[in-house]
């Protein structure tokens, strides 16, 4: 229940082939326990409360569980195999995988999963999603603990949630000592060095150190005793299932513009699992952010209905907006859209050329929160139609 997982998961059980009006039967997996909305999770440990909102059960039905092995169709289908952890063993005629990605706790926190199923019978509990929400809450404030009880801080990486981490912090405690490190020469910099320039400042200004182009040097172990540390770099794909589907240089399942594996068509991966290749370079997209997972979700529902359908995948990434005149000021691929929070008041917002820094980056990011917080309450109540449930 990634929400890129939980995206595809509403689009597809929302949708009816067009041929006979029949639904399809979507089987929906998670390891966890409960729906996190990721990019709000740096906000709730400074503020647990808000992890009420953002830290959600499961919908009724999702089988929880680990992924352990995957036996594709192969090119020609006929039906691949799930293996779960439990032993449990289920046949699919398309798989969509969104298993996201690995982090250093707490900022993601996966931990090992039970098999039961969110709903009663089959040897679950009704209560499970809740329970393991809960925790998920409670861990989230023991972190809140931890910062206030630090009297220096280092975040370690100045990629986006380097930053947003430090911000978060310096905003919430003024005059705590914060110390932001980043490898590069600035930070943010996979993004327009506008936004870069307007975070350094807003950093500086709420008192954070920042050390461009350094890494975190090593404290005597008195120092290290009083040091709390986060470590927000090296994200990796969570495919640590046996899987013999291609992979790329950096551990992501290899997948085409379609969203489907560049080995087998009926199975697709989405978001911080896969790594997308250019079908010029043979390369791999740089960028992944939580609106490039939620496009690509999208794209691999559009193209396993048309499948279901008889027709082929033909939509990519680049479909989903770039049919939008001027979406893409002209260009044939998706721009690089960003939305970093430095605390309440401020951000910066960046979509492909545009910069827009200030208040109104932290009132759309207030928007989009707002938007796809609204799509998991939906999903959970078993409610996935309107506006929210559409299909490009």
């Amino acid at each position: 229940a990634s929400f890129a997982g939980q995206r595809a998961a509403n689009l597809l059980r929302s949708a009816s082939l067009p041929s006979s009006g029949r639904a399809l039967d979507v089987v929906q997996v998670d390891a966890k326990g409960y729906f996190e909305y990721y990019p709000s999770t740096l906000r709730c440990m400074v503020e647990p409360e808000h992890a009420e909102a953002t830290v959600l059960p499961l919908p009724t039905g999702v089988l929880v569980d680990r992924v352990a092995r995957v036996a594709p169709s192969g090119r020609d289908g006929g039906g691949g195999r799930l293996m779960l952890a439990s032993g449990r063993d289920l046949a699919y005629d398309y798989l969509v995988l969104a298993t996201g990605s690995g982090y250093a706790g707490p900022i993601k926190c996966f931990g090992g999963a039970a098999a039961s199923t969110a709903a009663e019978g089959e040897g679950g509990h009704a209560d499970e999603g809740s329970r393991r929400a809960a925790q998920r809450r409670r861990a989230l404030a023991d972190e809140l603990k931890r910062i206030e009880g630090a009297r220096d801080i280092a975040v370690v990486g100045g990629g986006p949630v380097g930053v947003e981490l430090a911000a978060e912090i310096a905003g919430k405690f003024r005059g705590k000592k914060v110390t932001l490190y980043s490898k590069s020469e600035r930070i943010l910099p996979g993004m327009d060095p506008r936004a870069s320039a307007f975070a350094t400042a807003w950093l500086e200004k709420h008192g954070v150190e920042i050390r461009a182009g350094e890494c975190v040097e090593s404290d005597s172990d008195e120092e290290a005793a009083e040091r709390l540390v986060y470590t927000c770099y090296g994200s990796a794909s969570n495919v640590d299932f046996e899987c013999p589907l291609s992979r790329s240089s950096r551990g992501g399942l290899l997948v085409k513009g379609t969203m489907q594996s560049v080995d087998d068509p009926f199975v697709f991966a989405v978001g911080d699992c896969c790594d997308v290749r250019d079908a010029d370079s043979g390369g791999v997209a740089a960028e992944k952010t939580a609106f490039l997972a939620d496009v690509q979700a999208v794209v691999a529902a559009k193209n396993i209905l048309a499948m279901a359908a008889g027709g082929a995948a033909t939509k990519g990434a680049d479909d989903a907006l770039c049919t939008l005149k001027g979406f893409c000021h002209g260009k044939a691929s998706l721009p690089l859209v960003c939305c970093i929070s430095l605390y309440k008041n401020s951000g910066t917002f960046q979509m492909g050329g545009v910069v827009v820094n200030g208040y109104p980056a932290a009132w759309n990011k207030r928007v989009i929160e707002g938007f796809q917080l609204d799509m998991a309450r939906n999903s959970a109540s078993g409610n996935s139609g309107g506006l929210k449930g559409r299909v490009w």
